[in-house]
């Protein structure tokens, strides 16, 4: 009988969950929910049923999380495993791309850089940083900016970002590739220069690309710094910014 371990990433603003089996083959990885500061409520009532629901959970031999959200977990549920997520990323980002030198992580909270090599089969992080400024790479910032220019306020303001307006961002701000970012490290300084531009009615396209250059341009001086990558090595980068390709290309 085929063996199948699955993990939990808790993170600031949604889980992630993915079964792997014996063999490290990756047999299911659902798109991540966003827990709206209810981790546990989510966890119960949508992830686990869809879990159950899409593998065998007999066949399950052991479970794990990481993640912000989860790292009480040891110590009010008994034999529970948890292992930082600047751990279990390399480690995660090694297995789908053994051949990466370097990984480019822009979390709802935290970013990191790693660079990674291979020791005895294994992943071993030679060098990693992470960011020291809320503004760069924060998928917070970024959701809640979205989300304020978009609904209005007699609209929801909670719960998680709709993908069709994720994606009509990306649409508008693509109209200015070449915009500058703002000036600002902190993502209270960031959203306060935004709300200037708005009321002083800029077009929002124009407001969504300085956001995402500023993001983009703060991670890589916080976190990258004056590093220098090979231009043909493997370079892999995750976290929900990454699929904002104004900042993933910049």
């Amino acid at each position: 009988m085929v063996e199948l371990y699955a993990g939990f990433d808790i993170g600031s603003s949604a889980i992630h969950c993915s079964v792997i089996d014996e063999n490290l083959n990756v047999v299911y990885s659902p798109a991540p929910k966003t827990h709206c500061g209810q981790p546990l409520a989510v966890l119960k009532e949508a992830i686990w049923p869809e879990l159950v629901q899409a593998i065998n959970v007999t066949k399950l031999r052991s479970t794990a999380f990481t993640g912000i959200g989860a790292s009480l977990f040891p110590s009010v549920f008994e034999g529970a495993l948890y292992e930082y997520d600047s751990v279990t990323l390399a480690r995660g980002i090694h297995l789908v791309a053994p051949d990466a030198c370097a990984a480019f992580h822009l979390g709802a909270k935290d970013s990191y850089y790693f660079n990674i090599s291979e020791k005895n089969g294994k992943p071993s992080i030679l060098e990693w940083a992470t960011n020291t400024k809320c503004g760069a790479g924060s998928g917070t910032l970024v959701e809640k900016q979205i989300r304020r220019l978009f609904v209005s306020d007699s609209g929801p303001s909670g719960g998680a970002l709709p993908d069709g307006l994720f994606q009509a961002a990306l649409r508008e701000a693509s109209e200015y590739t070449q915009a500058p970012g703002y000036n600002a490290r902190c993502g209270v300084v960031i959203q306060s220069d935004l709300i200037h531009d708005q009321n002083e009615g800029m077009h929002r396209p124009l407001i969504l690309a300085k956001l995402f250059r500023t993001v983009a341009s703060n991670y890589v001086q916080d976190v990258i710094g004056s590093r220098c990558f090979d231009p043909d090595s493997k370079v892999v980068m995750t976290g929900g910014l990454a699929r904002i390709a104004p900042i993933a290309e910049w």
